[in-house]
């Protein structure tokens, strides 16, 4: 009998400065040399999408507006749905004191993330801003 899988929300969060496309970065608490895109298990009740937000906030400590659904990365075990945002604002974040977060050119960004998630932000290339 397989087991279910543990379903996952996550985002890719894009800012405007200074007509830069910039995307957000945290690192991973496990391996902090490693960045990464904030996600996280989907709570009972909660849609992908309410997780994703939720990670972002308690991960990046930013407030975010839905753009799209950007993807599903699938692995042994997990269902992954992550969603494009656009930034709105900081706001406080419990996980400050645990990860960094990082601006960066989309560009630099696909080069920093691990292979599997530099789809995503292609993907997030291709909206206007």
């Amino acid at each position: 009998m397989t087991q279910p899988s543990t379903r996952k929300g996550g985002g890719v969060v894009i800012r405007v400065q200074r007509g830069r496309i910039e995307c957000l970065l945290v690192t991973s608490r496990s391996r902090p040399d490693r960045w990464i895109l904030p996600k996280g298990t989907v709570d009972a009740g909660e849609t992908y999408e309410q997780a994703a937000r939720r990670e972002v906030s308690e991960e990046a400590g930013v407030k975010v507006r839905l753009m799209a659904q950007l993807g599903v990365l699938r692995r042994p075990g997990q269902v992954m749905t992550y969603f494009l945002y656009r930034y709105v604002a900081d706001a406080s974040w419990p996980e400050e004191g645990q990860r960094q977060r990082r601006w960066a050119s989309l560009s630099d960004a696909e080069r920093m993330v691990p292979w599997s998630l530099r789809e995503l932000i292609a993907l997030a290339s291709r909206y206007e801003y």
